[in-house]
């Protein structure tokens, strides 16, 4: 038995209610990440995969490789390095429309498959932004246990990513999808999936040790970056008061509100991409009150972040804010939400 079908059989015993497609195509883009670090260049690994190097542990599964690389980089002599000593049989360019100034390229990496798969031959999506980096600070990480058996050498390449308040900031501004992020819908296609992911994302991310002046300088440098690359008549503020709504919509649960219908039906399916198969409405309603917090903190300049813990008492605590007073509601449903929602609306 090979390395990589080892993993996989690890893998999916410990997370028996994953899907074993699924396990697969998570091990083989690491593998594209490692043989991309072989090749020599020069990247900076970003996007919902990467987010393995933060938490140190697969809180979800993503299966597409993003970097950023210098505006004048030569991919491809790199790119077939990486066929010839990989398991990746061939890659080919997926050209797609510019949806905006920036320059992008996307590459699909073919491989043969140990699972049965319907969908026919598959692939690791690697998206590719080329331009100067909009992260304050970048960190060297590994992949944690058990993915780190991929690496072949006997001292394992680090992995060039943002640092967790980078990351942080690049997210926040994704999830707006009024102005700069993902929206809703694209194409006539239904993104509630992905912007369901950057909820999810922000939710966790939150949790961890991450420097606020990092999040602060990468959210609106990148926010400001797609006003201008987009030529939209907007202003930061815009951006997140987008956000806000988002959030409020989906911590009151508001039936009127067909963005509220689309992140319900986005729960319905991120599902099957986490390994124990658990995010519900609740979950969604105590990760949007953290991404209303941390935005009340940028719009304020306020750095400080106030943690709840076992200890925190709410008992005290109401929402007087006229508009948004029926998030008091969110003290019996769950404490945590009301109490990121309280210290987002005490900054207002």
């Amino acid at each position: 038995m090979n390395n990589t079908e080892h993993i996989i059989n690890e893998l999916s015993l410990l997370y028996s209610k994953a899907d074993t497609i699924l396990v697969e195509k998570q091990i083989n883009a690491f593998l594209l990440l490692i043989a991309l670090k072989r090749s020599g260049i020069d990247f900076i690994f970003k996007g919902g995969t990467s987010l393995i190097l933060h938490f140190e542990e697969l809180k979800r599964f993503s299966i597409d490789i993003d970097i950023q690389v210098g505006s004048h980089i030569d991919l491809i002599p790199s790119l077939e390095s990486v066929i010839a000593n990989s398991l990746f049989d061939r890659f080919e360019e997926d050209i797609r429309k510019a949806g905006s100034k920036l320059t992008k390229r996307h590459f699909k990496f073919y491989f043969n498959s140990n699972r049965q798969n319907s969908f026919g031959e598959s692939y690791v999506l690697l998206d590719v932004v080329f331009g100067e980096y909009p992260f304050p600070i970048i960190e060297q990480r590994y992949l944690p246990a058990p993915f780190n058996d991929l690496y072949s050498e006997i001292d394992p390449l680090p992995i060039n990513t943002p640092s967790t308040g980078g990351i942080i900031g690049d997210k926040l501004t994704a999830f707006a999808p009024r102005t700069v992020g993902i929206p809703f819908y694209r194409g006539g296609r239904s993104m509630s999936l992905e912007i369901v992911k950057q909820l999810f994302d922000l939710g966790y991310l939150f949790d961890l040790d991450f420097n606020a002046d990092e999040m602060k300088k990468a959210f609106f440098q990148i926010a400001e970056s797609v006003i201008h690359d987009r030529e939209l008549s907007i202003d930061v503020e815009e951006v997140i008061a987008d956000s806000i709504g988002l959030c409020f919509d989906i911590s009151t649960r508001n039936q009127n509100s067909k963005e509220f219908v689309e992140v319900l039906a986005g729960i319905r399916r991120f599902v099957n991409f986490l390994p124990d198969r658990r995010f519900n409405i609740i979950d969604a309603i105590r990760s949007s009150a953290k991404v209303a917090y941390l935005l009340m903190l940028l719009k304020n300049g306020s750095l400080e972040i106030a943690r709840f813990n076992n200890d925190t008492n709410i008992d005290g605590l109401s929402i007087q804010v006229m508009d948004y007073s029926k998030l008091n509601k969110l003290k019996k449903i769950d404490p945590q939400a009301f109490f990121y929602w309280y210290k987002a609306l005490d900054l207002k």
